[in-house]
């Protein structure tokens, strides 16, 4: 299996870490190879950081190294065993000609991160909204030029064609898909038709080894938190970081934490307080503590480290109710989700912490999903196994 990533095994991104995962399981792989071929130049991050001398030299190496891949276009074209992850970093422009000049009658394998495949934007949310968007699911992408809704992280005229390209090959099979989750498999045959070839490979990062070992103590705390609610993400309109400001407006009584500075412009109620913490420099603590720990992400998000973590560690997780997301498909019991009405998760939060709060999580149902969110550990091998089975067909 050859793997093509435009992220590099990175500790401070997500699919970064994904990757990593995937790269250190080569050793017990080795018929599994990746070759990274990010888009990203990093001459933006030259002028940031004022190094002007290396800008001359970064934009040559960039070239030089978008000059090689345009070059192996042809040799992917005819490999039955390709697997593109992070496809919107490889370039819009040249996935579309390598589906173009597509030589095998196997398909070309795309590993979903996030909701590029029906959306530009990638995280499927329209700012100041309180859901996640379904609009272009099925491919009408009118509403997403009605919107200026841009392509992220890369911008590209030739996104959207992309996408469309990509709806017609899955339907005469020259590509197909592996989901992180059921959620966001149901997603993919919604967008892509029943004829669809969409497997759940599931999805790991190195970080959650260490998280799984033990699942923690969830009895409350001997003294009186500092907090009620701790939000647990970054303070973004899609992580739902508004939608939590609407719901602090309207719980008065609750103390709410927020682990970052104060976004300007922001209007937040005095019940809320704001933190620059991270993981590991606090907020893991908070997160131990609180009656509740936050996490209303407004998108169809797959497996979040944070929504992991805290599952993991905190005495309760709420999220809001977004069927899409995989917060959408967890057991009941194990997370308390919430409307997407502000006022009304307001006054659900407000009730459980009155009440429920001192009532103890029976061990048993964080053990139970544990258990079976281990199985994710296997995603290599599931992509693998299943990229050999169509080859053989």
């Amino acid at each position: 299996m050859r793997i093509v990533s435009g992220i590099c095994p990175v500790e401070h991104l997500g699919a970064g870490r994904v990757i990593r995962a995937v790269e250190s399981q080569l050793p017990m792989n080795p018929t599994v190879h990746i070759d990274y071929v990010s888009n990203k130049s990093g001459v933006s991050s030259l002028l940031r950081k004022k190094k002007w001398w290396k800008i001359p030299g970064g934009i040559i190496l960039h070239g030089l190294r978008r000059v090689r891949l345009y070059q192996k276009l042809s040799q992917y074209a005819a490999m039955d065993d390709l697997v593109l992850m992070h496809f919107q970093e490889i370039g819009f422009d040249w996935c579309l000609r390598l589906l173009r000049a597509r030589k095998s009658q196997a398909p070309v394998w795309f590993f979903l991160f996030d909701s590029a495949f029906f959306c530009r934007k990638s995280y499927n949310h329209i700012d100041g909204e309180n859901s996640e968007c379904l609009r272009c699911l099925g491919g009408d992408f009118q509403q997403a030029d009605h919107l200026g809704c841009q392509a992220f992280p890369r911008r590209s005229s030739k996104a959207t064609k992309l996408l469309k390209v990509m709806m017609s090959a899955a339907r005469e099979g020259k590509v197909a898909f592996f989901a992180q989750n059921d959620a966001q498999k149901c997603l993919a045959e919604r967008h892509f038709g029943a004829t669809a070839k969409v497997v759940t490979s599931g999805t790991w990062t190195d970080d959650f080894d260490g998280l799984t070992t033990a699942v923690a103590d969830i009895s409350p705390p001997d003294s009186q938190p500092e907090y009620d609610v701790v939000f647990h993400a970054n303070p973004s309109s899609a992580k739902g970081f508004g939608w939590a400001l609407e719901v602090a407006k309207n719980a008065p009584r609750l103390r709410f934490l927020f682990p970052s500075e104060k976004p300007q412009n922001v209007d937040a109620p005095n019940n809320c307080t704001f933190l620059p913490l991270r993981w590991d420099t606090g907020l893991s603590g908070q997160v131990r503590s609180a009656p509740v720990t936050l996490l209303p992400s407004l998108w169809s998000a797959p497996v979040e480290g944070a929504l992991l973590k805290s599952i993991l560690v905190a005495r309760k997780v709420a999220v809001a109710d977004v069927k899409s997301a995989y917060s959408g498909q967890l057991p009941e019991g194990l997370v308390l989700r919430l409307s997407l009405a502000p006022n009304q998760a307001a006054s659900a939060l407000d009730r459980y912490i009155r009440s429920e709060a001192q009532t103890p999580m029976p061990p048993s149902i964080k053990s139970e999903w544990l258990e079976h969110f281990k199985h994710n550990r296997s995603f290599v091998n599931v992509m693998q196994d299943t990229v050999t089975q169509g080859k053989m067909r």
